[in-house]
């Protein structure tokens, strides 16, 4: 997925992220992090080190309207595996966190020029960046480690097109494709639910 069009669907990934809407009464955004969780995304969003230290070696989920939920593996080396609706296999990239020429941290991925975004329709090859914050305020769950050992190129089964399937959903379809070790999160928007 391109971060240029993350970004633009920003709000209807929140919105569909959620049973219930996320605005309050008075129309601001409800938080769905602990106090905690806002302190070191605070601390992850400071600079591109910190960045890049917050995010190496978890495994992000995101869910939006259009590609519904994807999940990516971050490892400490730079290297990512990207699990895409539809796809029987990760799609191979690279992650980092780099300051912006204002020196605002930001996020960006690269993939092959031969992987392709169907909501798009574009080839990859390029590398995409965006606002480090937004990148982190959009996910649906931040795990540490590969649970779902994706960093060996294979999924536990492939999630359908514009799935929407939370973390204990994917979880229990890939039963004994997940490592039986207890999951650590970063964060996980679940868990208040």
């Amino acid at each position: 997925m391109k971060l240029s069009s993350l970004l633009l669907t920003l709000p209807l990934m929140l919105a569909a992220c959620v049973n219930d809407s996320p605005y309050s009464a008075s129309g601001k955004p409800k938080p769905w992090f602990t106090t905690e969780e806002a302190a070191g995304i605070s601390q992850a969003t400071s600079s591109a080190a910190e960045g890049q230290k917050f995010l190496s070696g978890t495994t992000a989920l995101s869910i939006s309207e259009n590609y519904g939920t994807q999940i990516e593996y971050l490892a400490p080396d730079g290297s990512s595996d990207l699990w895409f609706p539809g796809s029987p296999r990760t799609t191979p990239g690279h992650w980092k966190v780099m300051a912006s020429t204002s020196g605002a941290p930001v996020m960006c991925f690269l993939y092959g020029p031969n992987s392709y975004d169907p909501v798009l329709h574009a080839y990859g090859g390029n590398w995409e960046c965006g606002p480090l914050q937004q990148y982190i305020l959009h996910l649906h769950t931040l795990a540490i480690g590969d649970p779902f050992r994706l960093a060996n190129g294979k999924v536990p089964f492939v999630i359908p097109r514009g799935a929407v399937m939370p973390l204990p959903q994917v979880q229990e379809q890939a039963g004994r494709a997940v490592s039986q070790a207890p999951l650590h999160y970063r964060f996980n928007r679940l868990k208040a639910r």
